[in-house]
């Protein structure tokens, strides 16, 4: 989850305990704007010039750790 005005109308649409989840599975906190602003502006930058046809994550580690089933959703 990413910390924006909607996290709390999230938390309170979606149990806490998938939100709590989420923010333990990857890099243990909730992303901030900057966190995706800082991938944006790499991609707008030279240092991505040989950067095409990829999907960049940026989740903490969110999908790795759950690719490599070293976290299961909550039941």
């Amino acid at each position: 989850p990413v910390d924006t005005p909607l996290l709390p109308a999230f938390r309170e649409t979606m149990s806490d305990k998938i939100i709590d989840w989420a923010i333990e599975s990857g890099a243990g906190r909730v992303a901030t704007a900057e966190d995706q602003a800082k991938a944006l502006l790499f991609l707008g930058s030279d240092l991505a010039s040989y950067v095409n046809g990829v999907n960049l994550l940026v989740d903490g580690g969110y999908s790795a750790a759950l690719l490599m089933g070293q976290v299961s959703p909550p039941k």
